[in-house]
């Protein structure tokens, strides 16, 4: 799926974190011509009426394990709670600090 606009800010000081990505429904995508195109339908995404999915996310939190980030998924209007895993990549051999640097961006697709 491709992320049409996103802005991130992380303080990772306090634990918090705001995430806001607007996802093309239109670009859902499993490989499966057929299946890709019952699933942008009206009968699930309704891409014609609901061009975007929208991921709003606030709590940041990590354990020994792992980061994660708390939000609100929204899809044809209807929002849910989800939990989204966060893989964090450091550059360079050994330089994996215990928490992820403060920034602000734009997510890349």
């Amino acid at each position: 799926m491709a992320i049409t606009h996103g802005e991130l800010t992380i303080d990772p000081g306090r634990g918090q974190a705001t995430v806001t990505a607007v996802i093309s429904a239109a670009s859902f995508s499993t490989g499966n011509r057929a299946r890709d195109r019952d699933v942008r339908s009206a009968k699930f995404l309704d891409t014609g009426q609901y061009p975007d999915i929208v991921f709003r996310g606030e709590t940041l939190s990590h354990d020994q394990r792992r980061w994660t980030l708390a939000g609100d998924l929204t899809v044809r209007q209807v929002s849910s709670p989800v939990l989204l895993a966060i893989e964090v990549s450091w550059p360079g051999p050994g330089s994996r600090p215990t928490r992820p640097p403060a920034s602000t961006g734009t997510p890349s697709t």
